[in-house]
């Protein structure tokens, strides 16, 4: 009796140790409950009201600008001709070991005038004044680093956006005053319909994450800028450890009757 046992439990770990991840990180967003490739993602306010459909799912939206607009004020600068410079929604969400988080905007990965700044994280406290934040990454490398130096928006009169990236050496390099701490998943999407996606998954024990999530992103230019704090929760114990759980105590129970 014992040894089925053991071995039933052998194959529950072995194929939950395969789970499947919570979003898988490809640029799409379809996974979070949201559509780009639709006729309807072209229109302003889309991303306001198609929101990402998990129950734990944090989210900040801000679609002011559509392909049709021309130079439309979205806070505190313009969106440029369409809505290339409109950071127009984050989400935030996690699962025991990750935390998960997607960034639709205007900007192309491809653009370097402006191009996008690295998001930034905090889980110590509310960063969005003091700015300051613990951890930051880099969204054309994926690297993920703490915080030595960082740099502002181009325009200081855009000075709310702030901060916009990491301090960078002179050939584009992120300075040695920030300390990499690992590689993580990491896509930058092309654009679908004029949005762009920044999609990621992040290990919660590199951030210290236990409680609260504070990630903020912006361009260059600062024109505009998304601040989200994201609660990091306790999913419930999944199917397979419960049924761990249960057969370790069917083992314990026949030792004892043996005995």
């Amino acid at each position: 009796m014992n040894k089925i046992l053991a071995f039933i439990i052998f194959g529950v770990i072995l194929s939950t140790s395969h789970a499947h991840a919570l979003y898988v990180v490809d640029g799409s967003i379809g996974d979070w409950g949201i559509e780009l490739n639709t006729n309807a993602a072209l229109i302003k306010e889309y991303l306001n009201t198609h929101v990402p459909s998990g129950e734990n799912a944090d989210k900040v939206t801000e679609d002011n600008a559509d392909k049709n607009s021309y130079y439309a004020y979205v806070e505190p600068g313009y969106s440029g001709i369409g809505n290339q410079y409109d950071a127009e929604a984050m989400y935030f969400d996690n699962d025991h070991s990750y935390a998960y988080f997607a960034i639709v905007s205007g900007l192309s990965s491809q653009e370097t005038v402006f191009p996008s700044g690295d998001i930034f994280l905090s889980t110590i406290a509310n960063p969005f004044t003091s700015l300051s934040y613990e951890y930051a990454i880099d969204v054309f490398t994926g690297n993920l680093y703490t915080v030595g130096g960082k740099e502002d928006v181009y325009y200081s009169q855009h000075s709310i956006a702030n901060a916009w990236r990491l301090t960078r050496n002179d050939d584009g390099t992120v300075a040695s005053e920030n300390t990499l701490l690992g590689h993580i998943d990491l896509v930058y999407s092309p654009l679908v319909n004029t949005h762009s996606v920044i999609e990621g998954r992040v290990p919660l024990a590199w951030i210290n994450a236990d409680d609260d999530v504070w990630m903020h992103w912006t361009m260059k230019c600062g024109n505009d800028y998304l601040n989200l704090q994201g609660s990091v929760n306790t999913p419930e114990p999944a199917t397979g450890a419960l049924l761990i759980s249960g057969l370790f105590g069917l083992v314990g129970y026949g030792v004892r009757k043996r005995k």
